[in-house]
Parts: structure tokens; sequence; C-alpha cells
């Protein structure tokens, strides 16, 4: 799937290469995403967003409480409903001791329009399979409808932040479909992927919180 995926790529034109196996190609992936985010050792943008559920979500108030994981995604994303499970491992085991936000997002693999990725109408084997056909939300409702559904359905455990229909926040995180950054007290990046990978992050947030 993957080098269908690179030869539709128009997003990053200039990092487009031949790549002898798919680990490479996620490599050059993670890195065009990294290039664009806040940098191990900044400052992470805030954000207040509504919540899927009700409310709304301040990310300082969060970070200055205990350490914050602020992850990107959408319903047709296929990497991100592909992590959720180990991701929900992760949040249960930290749920004492970090927040965890989703960044409901733009969609990544919209149908009958062009993903916001790639410079065409990419939609993965993936979602044809599981019957995910989600046209991109026009208004900031249908994407707020689109991430309570993700959320009741897959029974998340972070709170869903729903991003603007400027898209803002995603822009400010790098831009990228299944992202994460974890941040520290003092609202600092101390680690950040441009896909998250999740037993490298449990080791990033158990250094952060001095665990063994």
């Amino acid at each position: 799937m993957l080098r269908s995926l690179f030869a539709a790529v128009l997003f990053f034109p200039p990092l487009v290469h031949a790549a002898d196996d798919e680990a490479a190609e996620w490599a050059v992936l993670n890195e065009m995403f990294l290039r664009r985010g806040p940098k191990t050792g900044e400052v992470a943008p805030d954000f207040q967003l509504e919540r899927a559920r009700g409310g709304t979500v301040h990310a300082a108030a969060l970070w200055a409480e205990k350490p914050l994981l602020v992850t990107t995604g959408s319903y047709s994303c296929p990497q991100f409903r592909a992590v959720t499970p180990e991701r929900q491992d992760l949040v249960r085991e930290f749920s004492a001791q970090i927040n965890s936000v989703i960044l409901y997002s733009v969609e990544a693999h919209p149908s009958g329009s062009r993903s916001p990725y790639f410079g065409n109408d990419f939609f993965p084997e993936e979602n044809r399979r599981e019957g995910i056909l989600l046209p991109q939300p026009t208004a900031y409702r249908e994407r707020l409808s689109l991430a309570r559904s993700c959320r009741a359905d897959f029974k998340l455990l972070s709170t869903v932040a729903v991003d603007r229909m400027d898209n803002a926040v995603w822009k400010a995180y790098g831009a990228a479909p299944n992202c994460a950054y974890l941040i520290d007290t003092r609202g600092r990046v101390v680690f950040r992927q441009g896909f998250l990978e999740v037993a490298p992050l449990r080791a990033a947030i158990k250094k952060l919180l001095g665990a063994k």
C-alpha cells in the first residue's frame, strides 16, 4: 500500500524517492511530518477547543496539572484506527500520571474528495473493506459529529478535542494524520513522533515520569 501511497504524494514532492522497503518509506513519511511540528525542547502550541463529549479542553491547563500526550487522528485514517487498541492500553497504563488528548482533525482519506496529504482522491483499501466512506466535512457541526462517532465507536479513553475548520491546531502540531507529542508540566515538548509508535512512546513516558 505504501508504494502506491508514495506514487500519489504531491504534498511533499522534494522528499519523494524510491525506497527499498516499507520501513524506509515510513521513516521518510515520519520525517516529513516532524519537519513542521514543534521541536523537542520547544513550548508546545496551546489550544482551547470543544470536546466531542461536550464542554471545552484547554491544553495548558492539562499540562500544568500533569504531563500531556497530544495525538492527532480522524476516523478515515487507517493508521489511526490500527494503533487505537495499543494507544488505549497506553492511556490505561498511565491514566493516573498523564493526561491524554486526541486532536480530531481534517479527514485523512475522505470519500469523494482529495486527501489533505496527497494531490488526489487517495482512498485506502482498508477503508473500502471496512465500509468507511466518510465525506470531508465542510462545516464544524459535521466534523464534531464524526468526532463523536469516532469516540463512541472506538470507546476512546482520551479526551477528544475537535479542531476548528481552519485546522489551526492540526497545522501547529505538524499537520500529520497520526502524530504524537509528549509535553511536560512546563509545556515543553520532550518527545515527538510523526507517526505514533506505542513502544518508544511508552519508554519516553516512563523516562519522563522517572519510572523503571
